[in-house]
């Protein structure tokens, strides 16, 4: 109103955006006259949808798993406490089990990954192209894979499910394309840090359940093979089995199942697998998982004590800096009051020593006319004489 002063807008008048007379507020905006505001930027997220999948029809994106979650927790003990109860659906026998995991479901996606070497360049075509592999489910969640592989093949060979998010587009996030560096189509994962020079273990589910070995059942076995390639198959989402809305009350009461004996270790330690021959000589399951649990908890202690030593660092380089700048103001100070000092003592001895001088010019002058009236006075006094 100060601008425009009382009642400036408030005749009606006809507007093409609204039907009938209106009155524009000076001090709302008009939006309808200058048209919509522009749409914010709002990054899509991918939608996904929650499913039923054999953990073993999952591949796996990296090469290299590290055995420790981001916030340090170990995935040994988030593996154990992976559980597996009976299959909730009555309507559908697809599965014997359903797994129930302490974190949220996995991301998975269809891609075909590039076929690459061990030492993780791409395999290329002669005209440069690259080599793409086969279409399979994957996930970026690679260590969450881990602990439910683990988990199923402890239940081996009963056809385990877990629930998944199946993405229907790649996630745009900008460290998603990196992770997919799998050198073996996401079949086996190492587990190891990025400074090993060796991998602790190596994971591959097909050689932790051996399929093709005849010590398990050949029925049991072969309808649980089955299984995983009929998963693997399955190319569009709508074709897996759709979770329940109601799955956490069919499955509230159900109890945790037993793990089925094992027959050979799930981890096969050192760069290269064991054979079903060394499977006897290798340690067990039990003697592997402590000793993996306590390799990790070294190496999160010794990462938190390093993280201590570049803090304390950090503060250090501070203190030394808020030293130099103390050193550099006092110094700057010190300079500032010699100036301040000089200057004052120039101004001072300047008008000292201009009063000095007027001074003695006045005296001298007194003096010489002093002495020049004396003689005139003194023969003035003899020639009275």
């Amino acid at each position: 109103s100060s601008r425009f002063g009382p009642g400036a807008f408030q005749q009606p008048f006809q507007c093409s955006c609204v039907p009938g007379p209106s009155t524009v507020d000076p001090c709302r905006p008009a939006r309808h006259l200058f048209g919509a505001q522009r749409p914010r930027r709002v990054r899509q997220m991918p939608l996904y949808e929650e499913k039923f999948l054999n953990p073993f029809a999952i591949r796996f994106s990296q090469a290299r798993i590290r055995p420790t979650f981001q916030d340090g927790r170990v995935v040994q003990e988030s593996m154990a406490e992976v559980e597996a109860v009976q299959w909730p659906m009555e309507n559908s026998s697809e599965y014997d089990v359903m797994l129930r995991a302490p974190f949220s479901p996995i991301s998975i996606l269809r891609w075909r990954p590039k076929m690459r070497e061990q030492d993780g360049t791409s395999i290329t075509n002669e005209d440069g192209s690259n080599i793409l592999g086969d279409a399979c489910w994957f996930t970026v969640d690679n260590r969450r894979l881990y602990c439910l592989q683990a988990a199923a093949a402890r239940h081996w060979p009963r056809r385990a499910a877990c629930v998944v998010h199946v993405m229907r587009t790649p996630p745009t996030l900008r460290g998603t394309p990196r992770k997919f560096r799998t050198t073996d189509s996401g079949c086996s994962v190492n587990i190891s840090r990025r400074d090993d020079p060796v991998p602790r273990a190596i994971w591959c589910w097909a050689q932790a359940t051996q399929c093709g070995s005849s010590g398990a059942a050949p029925q049991a076995g072969q309808s649980a093979v089955d299984g995983v390639a009929a998963d693997q198959a399955k190319e569009d989402p709508d074709d897996l089995t759709d979770v329940p809305s109601d799955l956490l009350r069919l499955s509230a009461n159900l109890a945790a199942l037993a793990p089925l004996p094992q027959q050979t270790a799930p981890l096969s330690v050192g760069p290269s697998r064991a054979t079903p021959s060394q499977s006897s000589k290798a340690p067990t399951q039990a003697q592997l998982a402590a000793a993996w649990q306590l390799r990790a908890k070294q190496e999160l202690m010794q990462q938190q004590q390093e993280q201590a030593m570049i803090r304390q660092w950090y503060l250090q380089q501070q203190l030394t800096l808020r030293h130099q700048q103390m050193l550099r103001q006092q110094q700057v100070f010190r300079q500032q009051s010699q100036y301040h000092q000089h200057n004052a003592f120039e101004d001072w001895a300047a008008g000292w020593g201009g009063s000095g001088l007027g001074g003695g010019a006045s005296g001298g002058g007194g003096s010489r006319h002093f002495g020049g009236a004396a003689p005139g006075a003194c023969s003035g006094a003899h020639g009275s004489a």
